[in-house]
């Protein structure tokens, strides 16, 4: 039976206590994921310090040690997904890279201006938007931040972003287009 007292508070000695007698559930948490020792190694501390910093989320319910044990699977699927996401852009951005050195052009001047132009021309547009479809752009499209992380950002619902995100793009889309007939 867990003292949830003892939990909450954090005492050491019961901590060291729950440590030595779960130790084994984190461990097979971590070698489910794991590839080989060393990274096992790893997961299972860093699990570890997880599962000690959100003790405050055991509710009581259900078995400790099947709480400890999904608490540890779960960190360690999230690491080795964020790993294997790093590798492939690791990887991709070598590939990247090799094919840019491959066929590496020097620079035409005619292209560089044009292409400072027409970012001159965004900015100007992206000026020009509401406030609101301006911020939404700028974090969601620009900033590439998550949906939900703008959402809160901006302190309205996922879809208001979208909305947002949308009308911005089509008022972009006229923006741009008056400018260019105005060249024309």
């Amino acid at each position: 039976m867990i003292d949830l007292a003892r939990l909450y508070s954090r005492d050491p000695r019961y901590l060291d206590k729950i440590v030595r007698r779960y130790s084994r559930e984190v461990i097979k948490a971590a070698k489910r994921v794991g590839k080989d020792p060393d990274e096992v190694d790893d997961l299972v501390q860093g699990a570890w310090v997880h599962i000690l910093n959100n003790l405050d989320s055991y509710q009581g319910r259900g078995l400790f040690g099947a709480w400890i044990y999904k608490v540890a699977f779960n960190f360690c699927r999230d690491i080795a997904r964020q790993q294997s996401k790093r590798s492939r852009h690791r990887e991709r951005m070598g590939q990247e890279a090799a094919l840019r050195d491959l066929y590496w052009t020097p620079p035409n001047p005619q292209s560089e201006l044009e292409l400072e132009q027409a970012i001159a021309s965004l900015h100007d547009a992206i000026s020009r938007l509401p406030q609101r479809q301006r911020e939404a752009i700028d974090l969601r499209c620009l900033g590439d931040h998550p949906l939900r992380e703008v959402a809160q950002t901006m302190e309205v619902l996922e879809s208001t972003v979208r909305s947002y995100v949308s009308r911005g793009i089509k008022n972009l889309s006229s923006y741009l287009t008056e400018q260019s007939d105005g060249l024309s």
